[in-house]
């Protein structure tokens, strides 16, 4: 019975501030009387405490549900984010690629440019040899214009014009 003793209403400091067990009318309470006193302030008394104690759990529920929401809340915006990196890191996967292929194709295009530079020396080699030549023959037909002139027989003109053609 040491729980009774605990909350026996005579150890109860709130049922004990009556002053001397008096009635409101000041005469003396009798044991029975008292006893029913004190029970009715103890009844008061846990009456309070569980409609405090009810508040407070009213409250922490509150608390909980609106802790709850919050962190669905950040878990939402946390998976946004991952999302975002997510296709972010795509975004950057995909230009690396384009890079790379527009890398390549400058570096063939750096090739064909370097082709296009020989054939163009090539090219001018070629017709510095197509000059050249031209004047040689130019210069061949002058001298044969001038043997015939100058009354040199045929001979000599195909001979010349025959090492022309084969040398020349």
């Amino acid at each position: 019975m040491p729980w009774r003793a605990q909350f026996h209403p005579r150890n109860s400091p709130s049922l004990n501030a009556r002053a001397g067990g008096l009635r409101h009318d000041g005469e003396s309470l009798g044991p029975c009387e008292r006893g029913n006193a004190e029970l009715s302030e103890l009844e008061i008394s846990l009456k309070d405490f569980f409609a405090k104690h009810w508040d407070v759990r009213r409250t922490t529920r509150k608390l909980h549900e609106d802790l709850r929401v919050h962190v669905l809340e950040q878990m939402t915006e946390i998976e946004g984010l991952r999302q975002n990196a997510e296709n972010s890191h795509k975004a950057i996967k995909h230009l690396e690629t384009l890079l790379n292929k527009e890398t390549a194709k400058h570096s063939s295009f750096n090739d064909l440019s370097a082709k296009v530079q020989v054939l163009e020396a090539e090219n001018e080699s070629l017709k510095a040899f197509m000059s050249e030549s031209s004047e040689k023959e130019n210069q061949a037909r002058k001298e044969l214009s001038a043997l015939a002139v100058t009354g040199g027989t045929s001979e000599k003109l195909k001979k010349s014009q025959h090492s022309n053609f084969l040398g020349g």
